[in-house]
């Protein structure tokens, strides 16, 4: 799971208490390898932002197993944040081997390969 966002955005942090590390939440999204992104902080993360259309804040993307790409998982639904039941279906319906460490770096090993030819 990719979480891009920012230091000022509300809706952020929101998604972050609110979601993904609430005590009701945290035990369900434990063991998902997680990586924050804040575009205004972080170096390299340009590319990143134009090759994911990445154009507001919280945007979360995820990979599934049978696309080669990350896919969007949108925490919010008409301006308002999802129940985290809501949020929690929809990643659950994932494909669980795509969650681990392992996967998601040889994802990421074959994508970079694939650009260098």
């Amino acid at each position: 799971m990719v979480d891009v966002q920012t230091d000022w955005c509300g809706y952020c942090r929101k998604f972050q208490n609110e979601l993904l590390y609430s005590p009701q939440y945290r035990d369900n999204f434990q063991p998902v390898v997680k990586l924050r992104i804040n575009p205004e902080r972080d170096a390299g993360s340009d590319w990143f932002m134009q090759q994911y259309r990445v154009g507001g804040y919280p945007t979360v993307l995820v990979k599934h197993s049978d696309e080669p790409d990350f896919s969007s998982l949108p925490p919010f639904t008409n301006r308002s944040l999802k129940t985290g039941e809501e949020f929690l279906q929809e990643f659950e319906a994932l494909d669980a081997s795509e969650r681990t460490v392992g996967a998601l770096v040889q994802s990421w090993i074959k994508q970079i390969s694939a650009q260098k030819v």
